[in-house]
């Protein structure tokens, strides 16, 4: 496993340079940590770059915008491929990752992908329920001084493995960064156009949604995709579930050769 950096951008991978290979972006979710998915680099993705950058303000990284910082990613995520000359690539979203993919190729790449993996990805307002709604249901002054310490200790003590392990990231992000975040997540799922935009600019669809967590609602509005269901699990599967996420992404790439 690798740093690679490029302007602002820091990420992960299994090469030490950018090559020629085709890619797959990796995309994680809000108060996770890009190392999460390092696992992944232990297979043998044969001549396929995977590239995980950490999303700013995650991992200790500092984070400048703060009114829309999903947008002001995906953008600076464009100007890396566009340098870089990056045109084959796959998506693998985990949660708000998938708002960061969406947005990426709605306004800067404005092309079809062949391949996106979606991981309890948000796609309209009834994803952005439990967590990142009632985070704005505080003020930014309440959240900061008590409420996101309050949700590191929830989780820390929650009686579900991959919740608790979710606390030790979220020690890695600003209450502020969490809470602006949050309201960006809030914002693009509620215009309940991502799925519209998903369905045209991705031509494969994988949805993967957790046995404890998957929402029927959403489930019934995804048309072409194939859905993957998994037991025992719920919205951080790759946390608990490492093989199993790791063989559907490599299964799923294999399929594209």
């Amino acid at each position: 496993m690798y740093k690679v950096c490029f302007e602002k951008i820091v990420f992960y991978s299994n090469y030490k340079i950018i090559n020629k290979y085709s890619k797959l972006l990796l995309f994680h979710g809000l108060g996770c940590d890009a190392l999460d998915f390092k696992d992944i680099f232990k297979n043998n993705f044969n001549k396929i770059q995977i590239l995980i950058p950490i999303i700013p303000g995650h991992s200790n990284l500092s984070m400048h915008n703060k009114f829309d910082p999903l947008y002001d990613f995906a953008q600076q995520i464009y100007v890396f491929l566009k340098k870089k000359k990056i045109d084959d690539f796959s998506i693998y979203a985990h949660s708000m990752g998938n708002i960061i993919s969406t947005l990426l190729f709605r306004y800067f790449l404005k092309k079809k992908c062949q391949l996106l993996i979606n991981n309890e990805g948000n796609i309209c307002s009834l994803d952005a329920g439990i967590i990142t709604r009632k985070t704005l249901s505080y003020s930014e002054h309440y959240f900061k001084n008590h409420g996101f310490n309050k949700l590191i200790r929830k989780c820390k003590m929650s009686n579900i493995k991959s919740i608790s392990i979710w606390s030790d990231s979220l020690k890695k992000i600003s209450a502020t960064n969490f809470y602006n975040y949050s309201r960006s997540v809030v914002y693009w799922s509620d215009k309940n156009i991502l799925l519209k935009w998903i369905n045209y600019f991705f031509k494969k669809k994988v949805y993967i949604c957790g046995e404890y967590t998957k929402n029927t609602e959403v489930i019934k509005r995804i048309k072409g995709h194939q859905i993957i269901h998994l037991k025992h699990t719920g919205h951080f599967a790759h946390l608990e579930k490492k093989v199993t996420i790791k063989r559907i992404i490599l299964n799923e790439l294999n399929k594209r050769k």
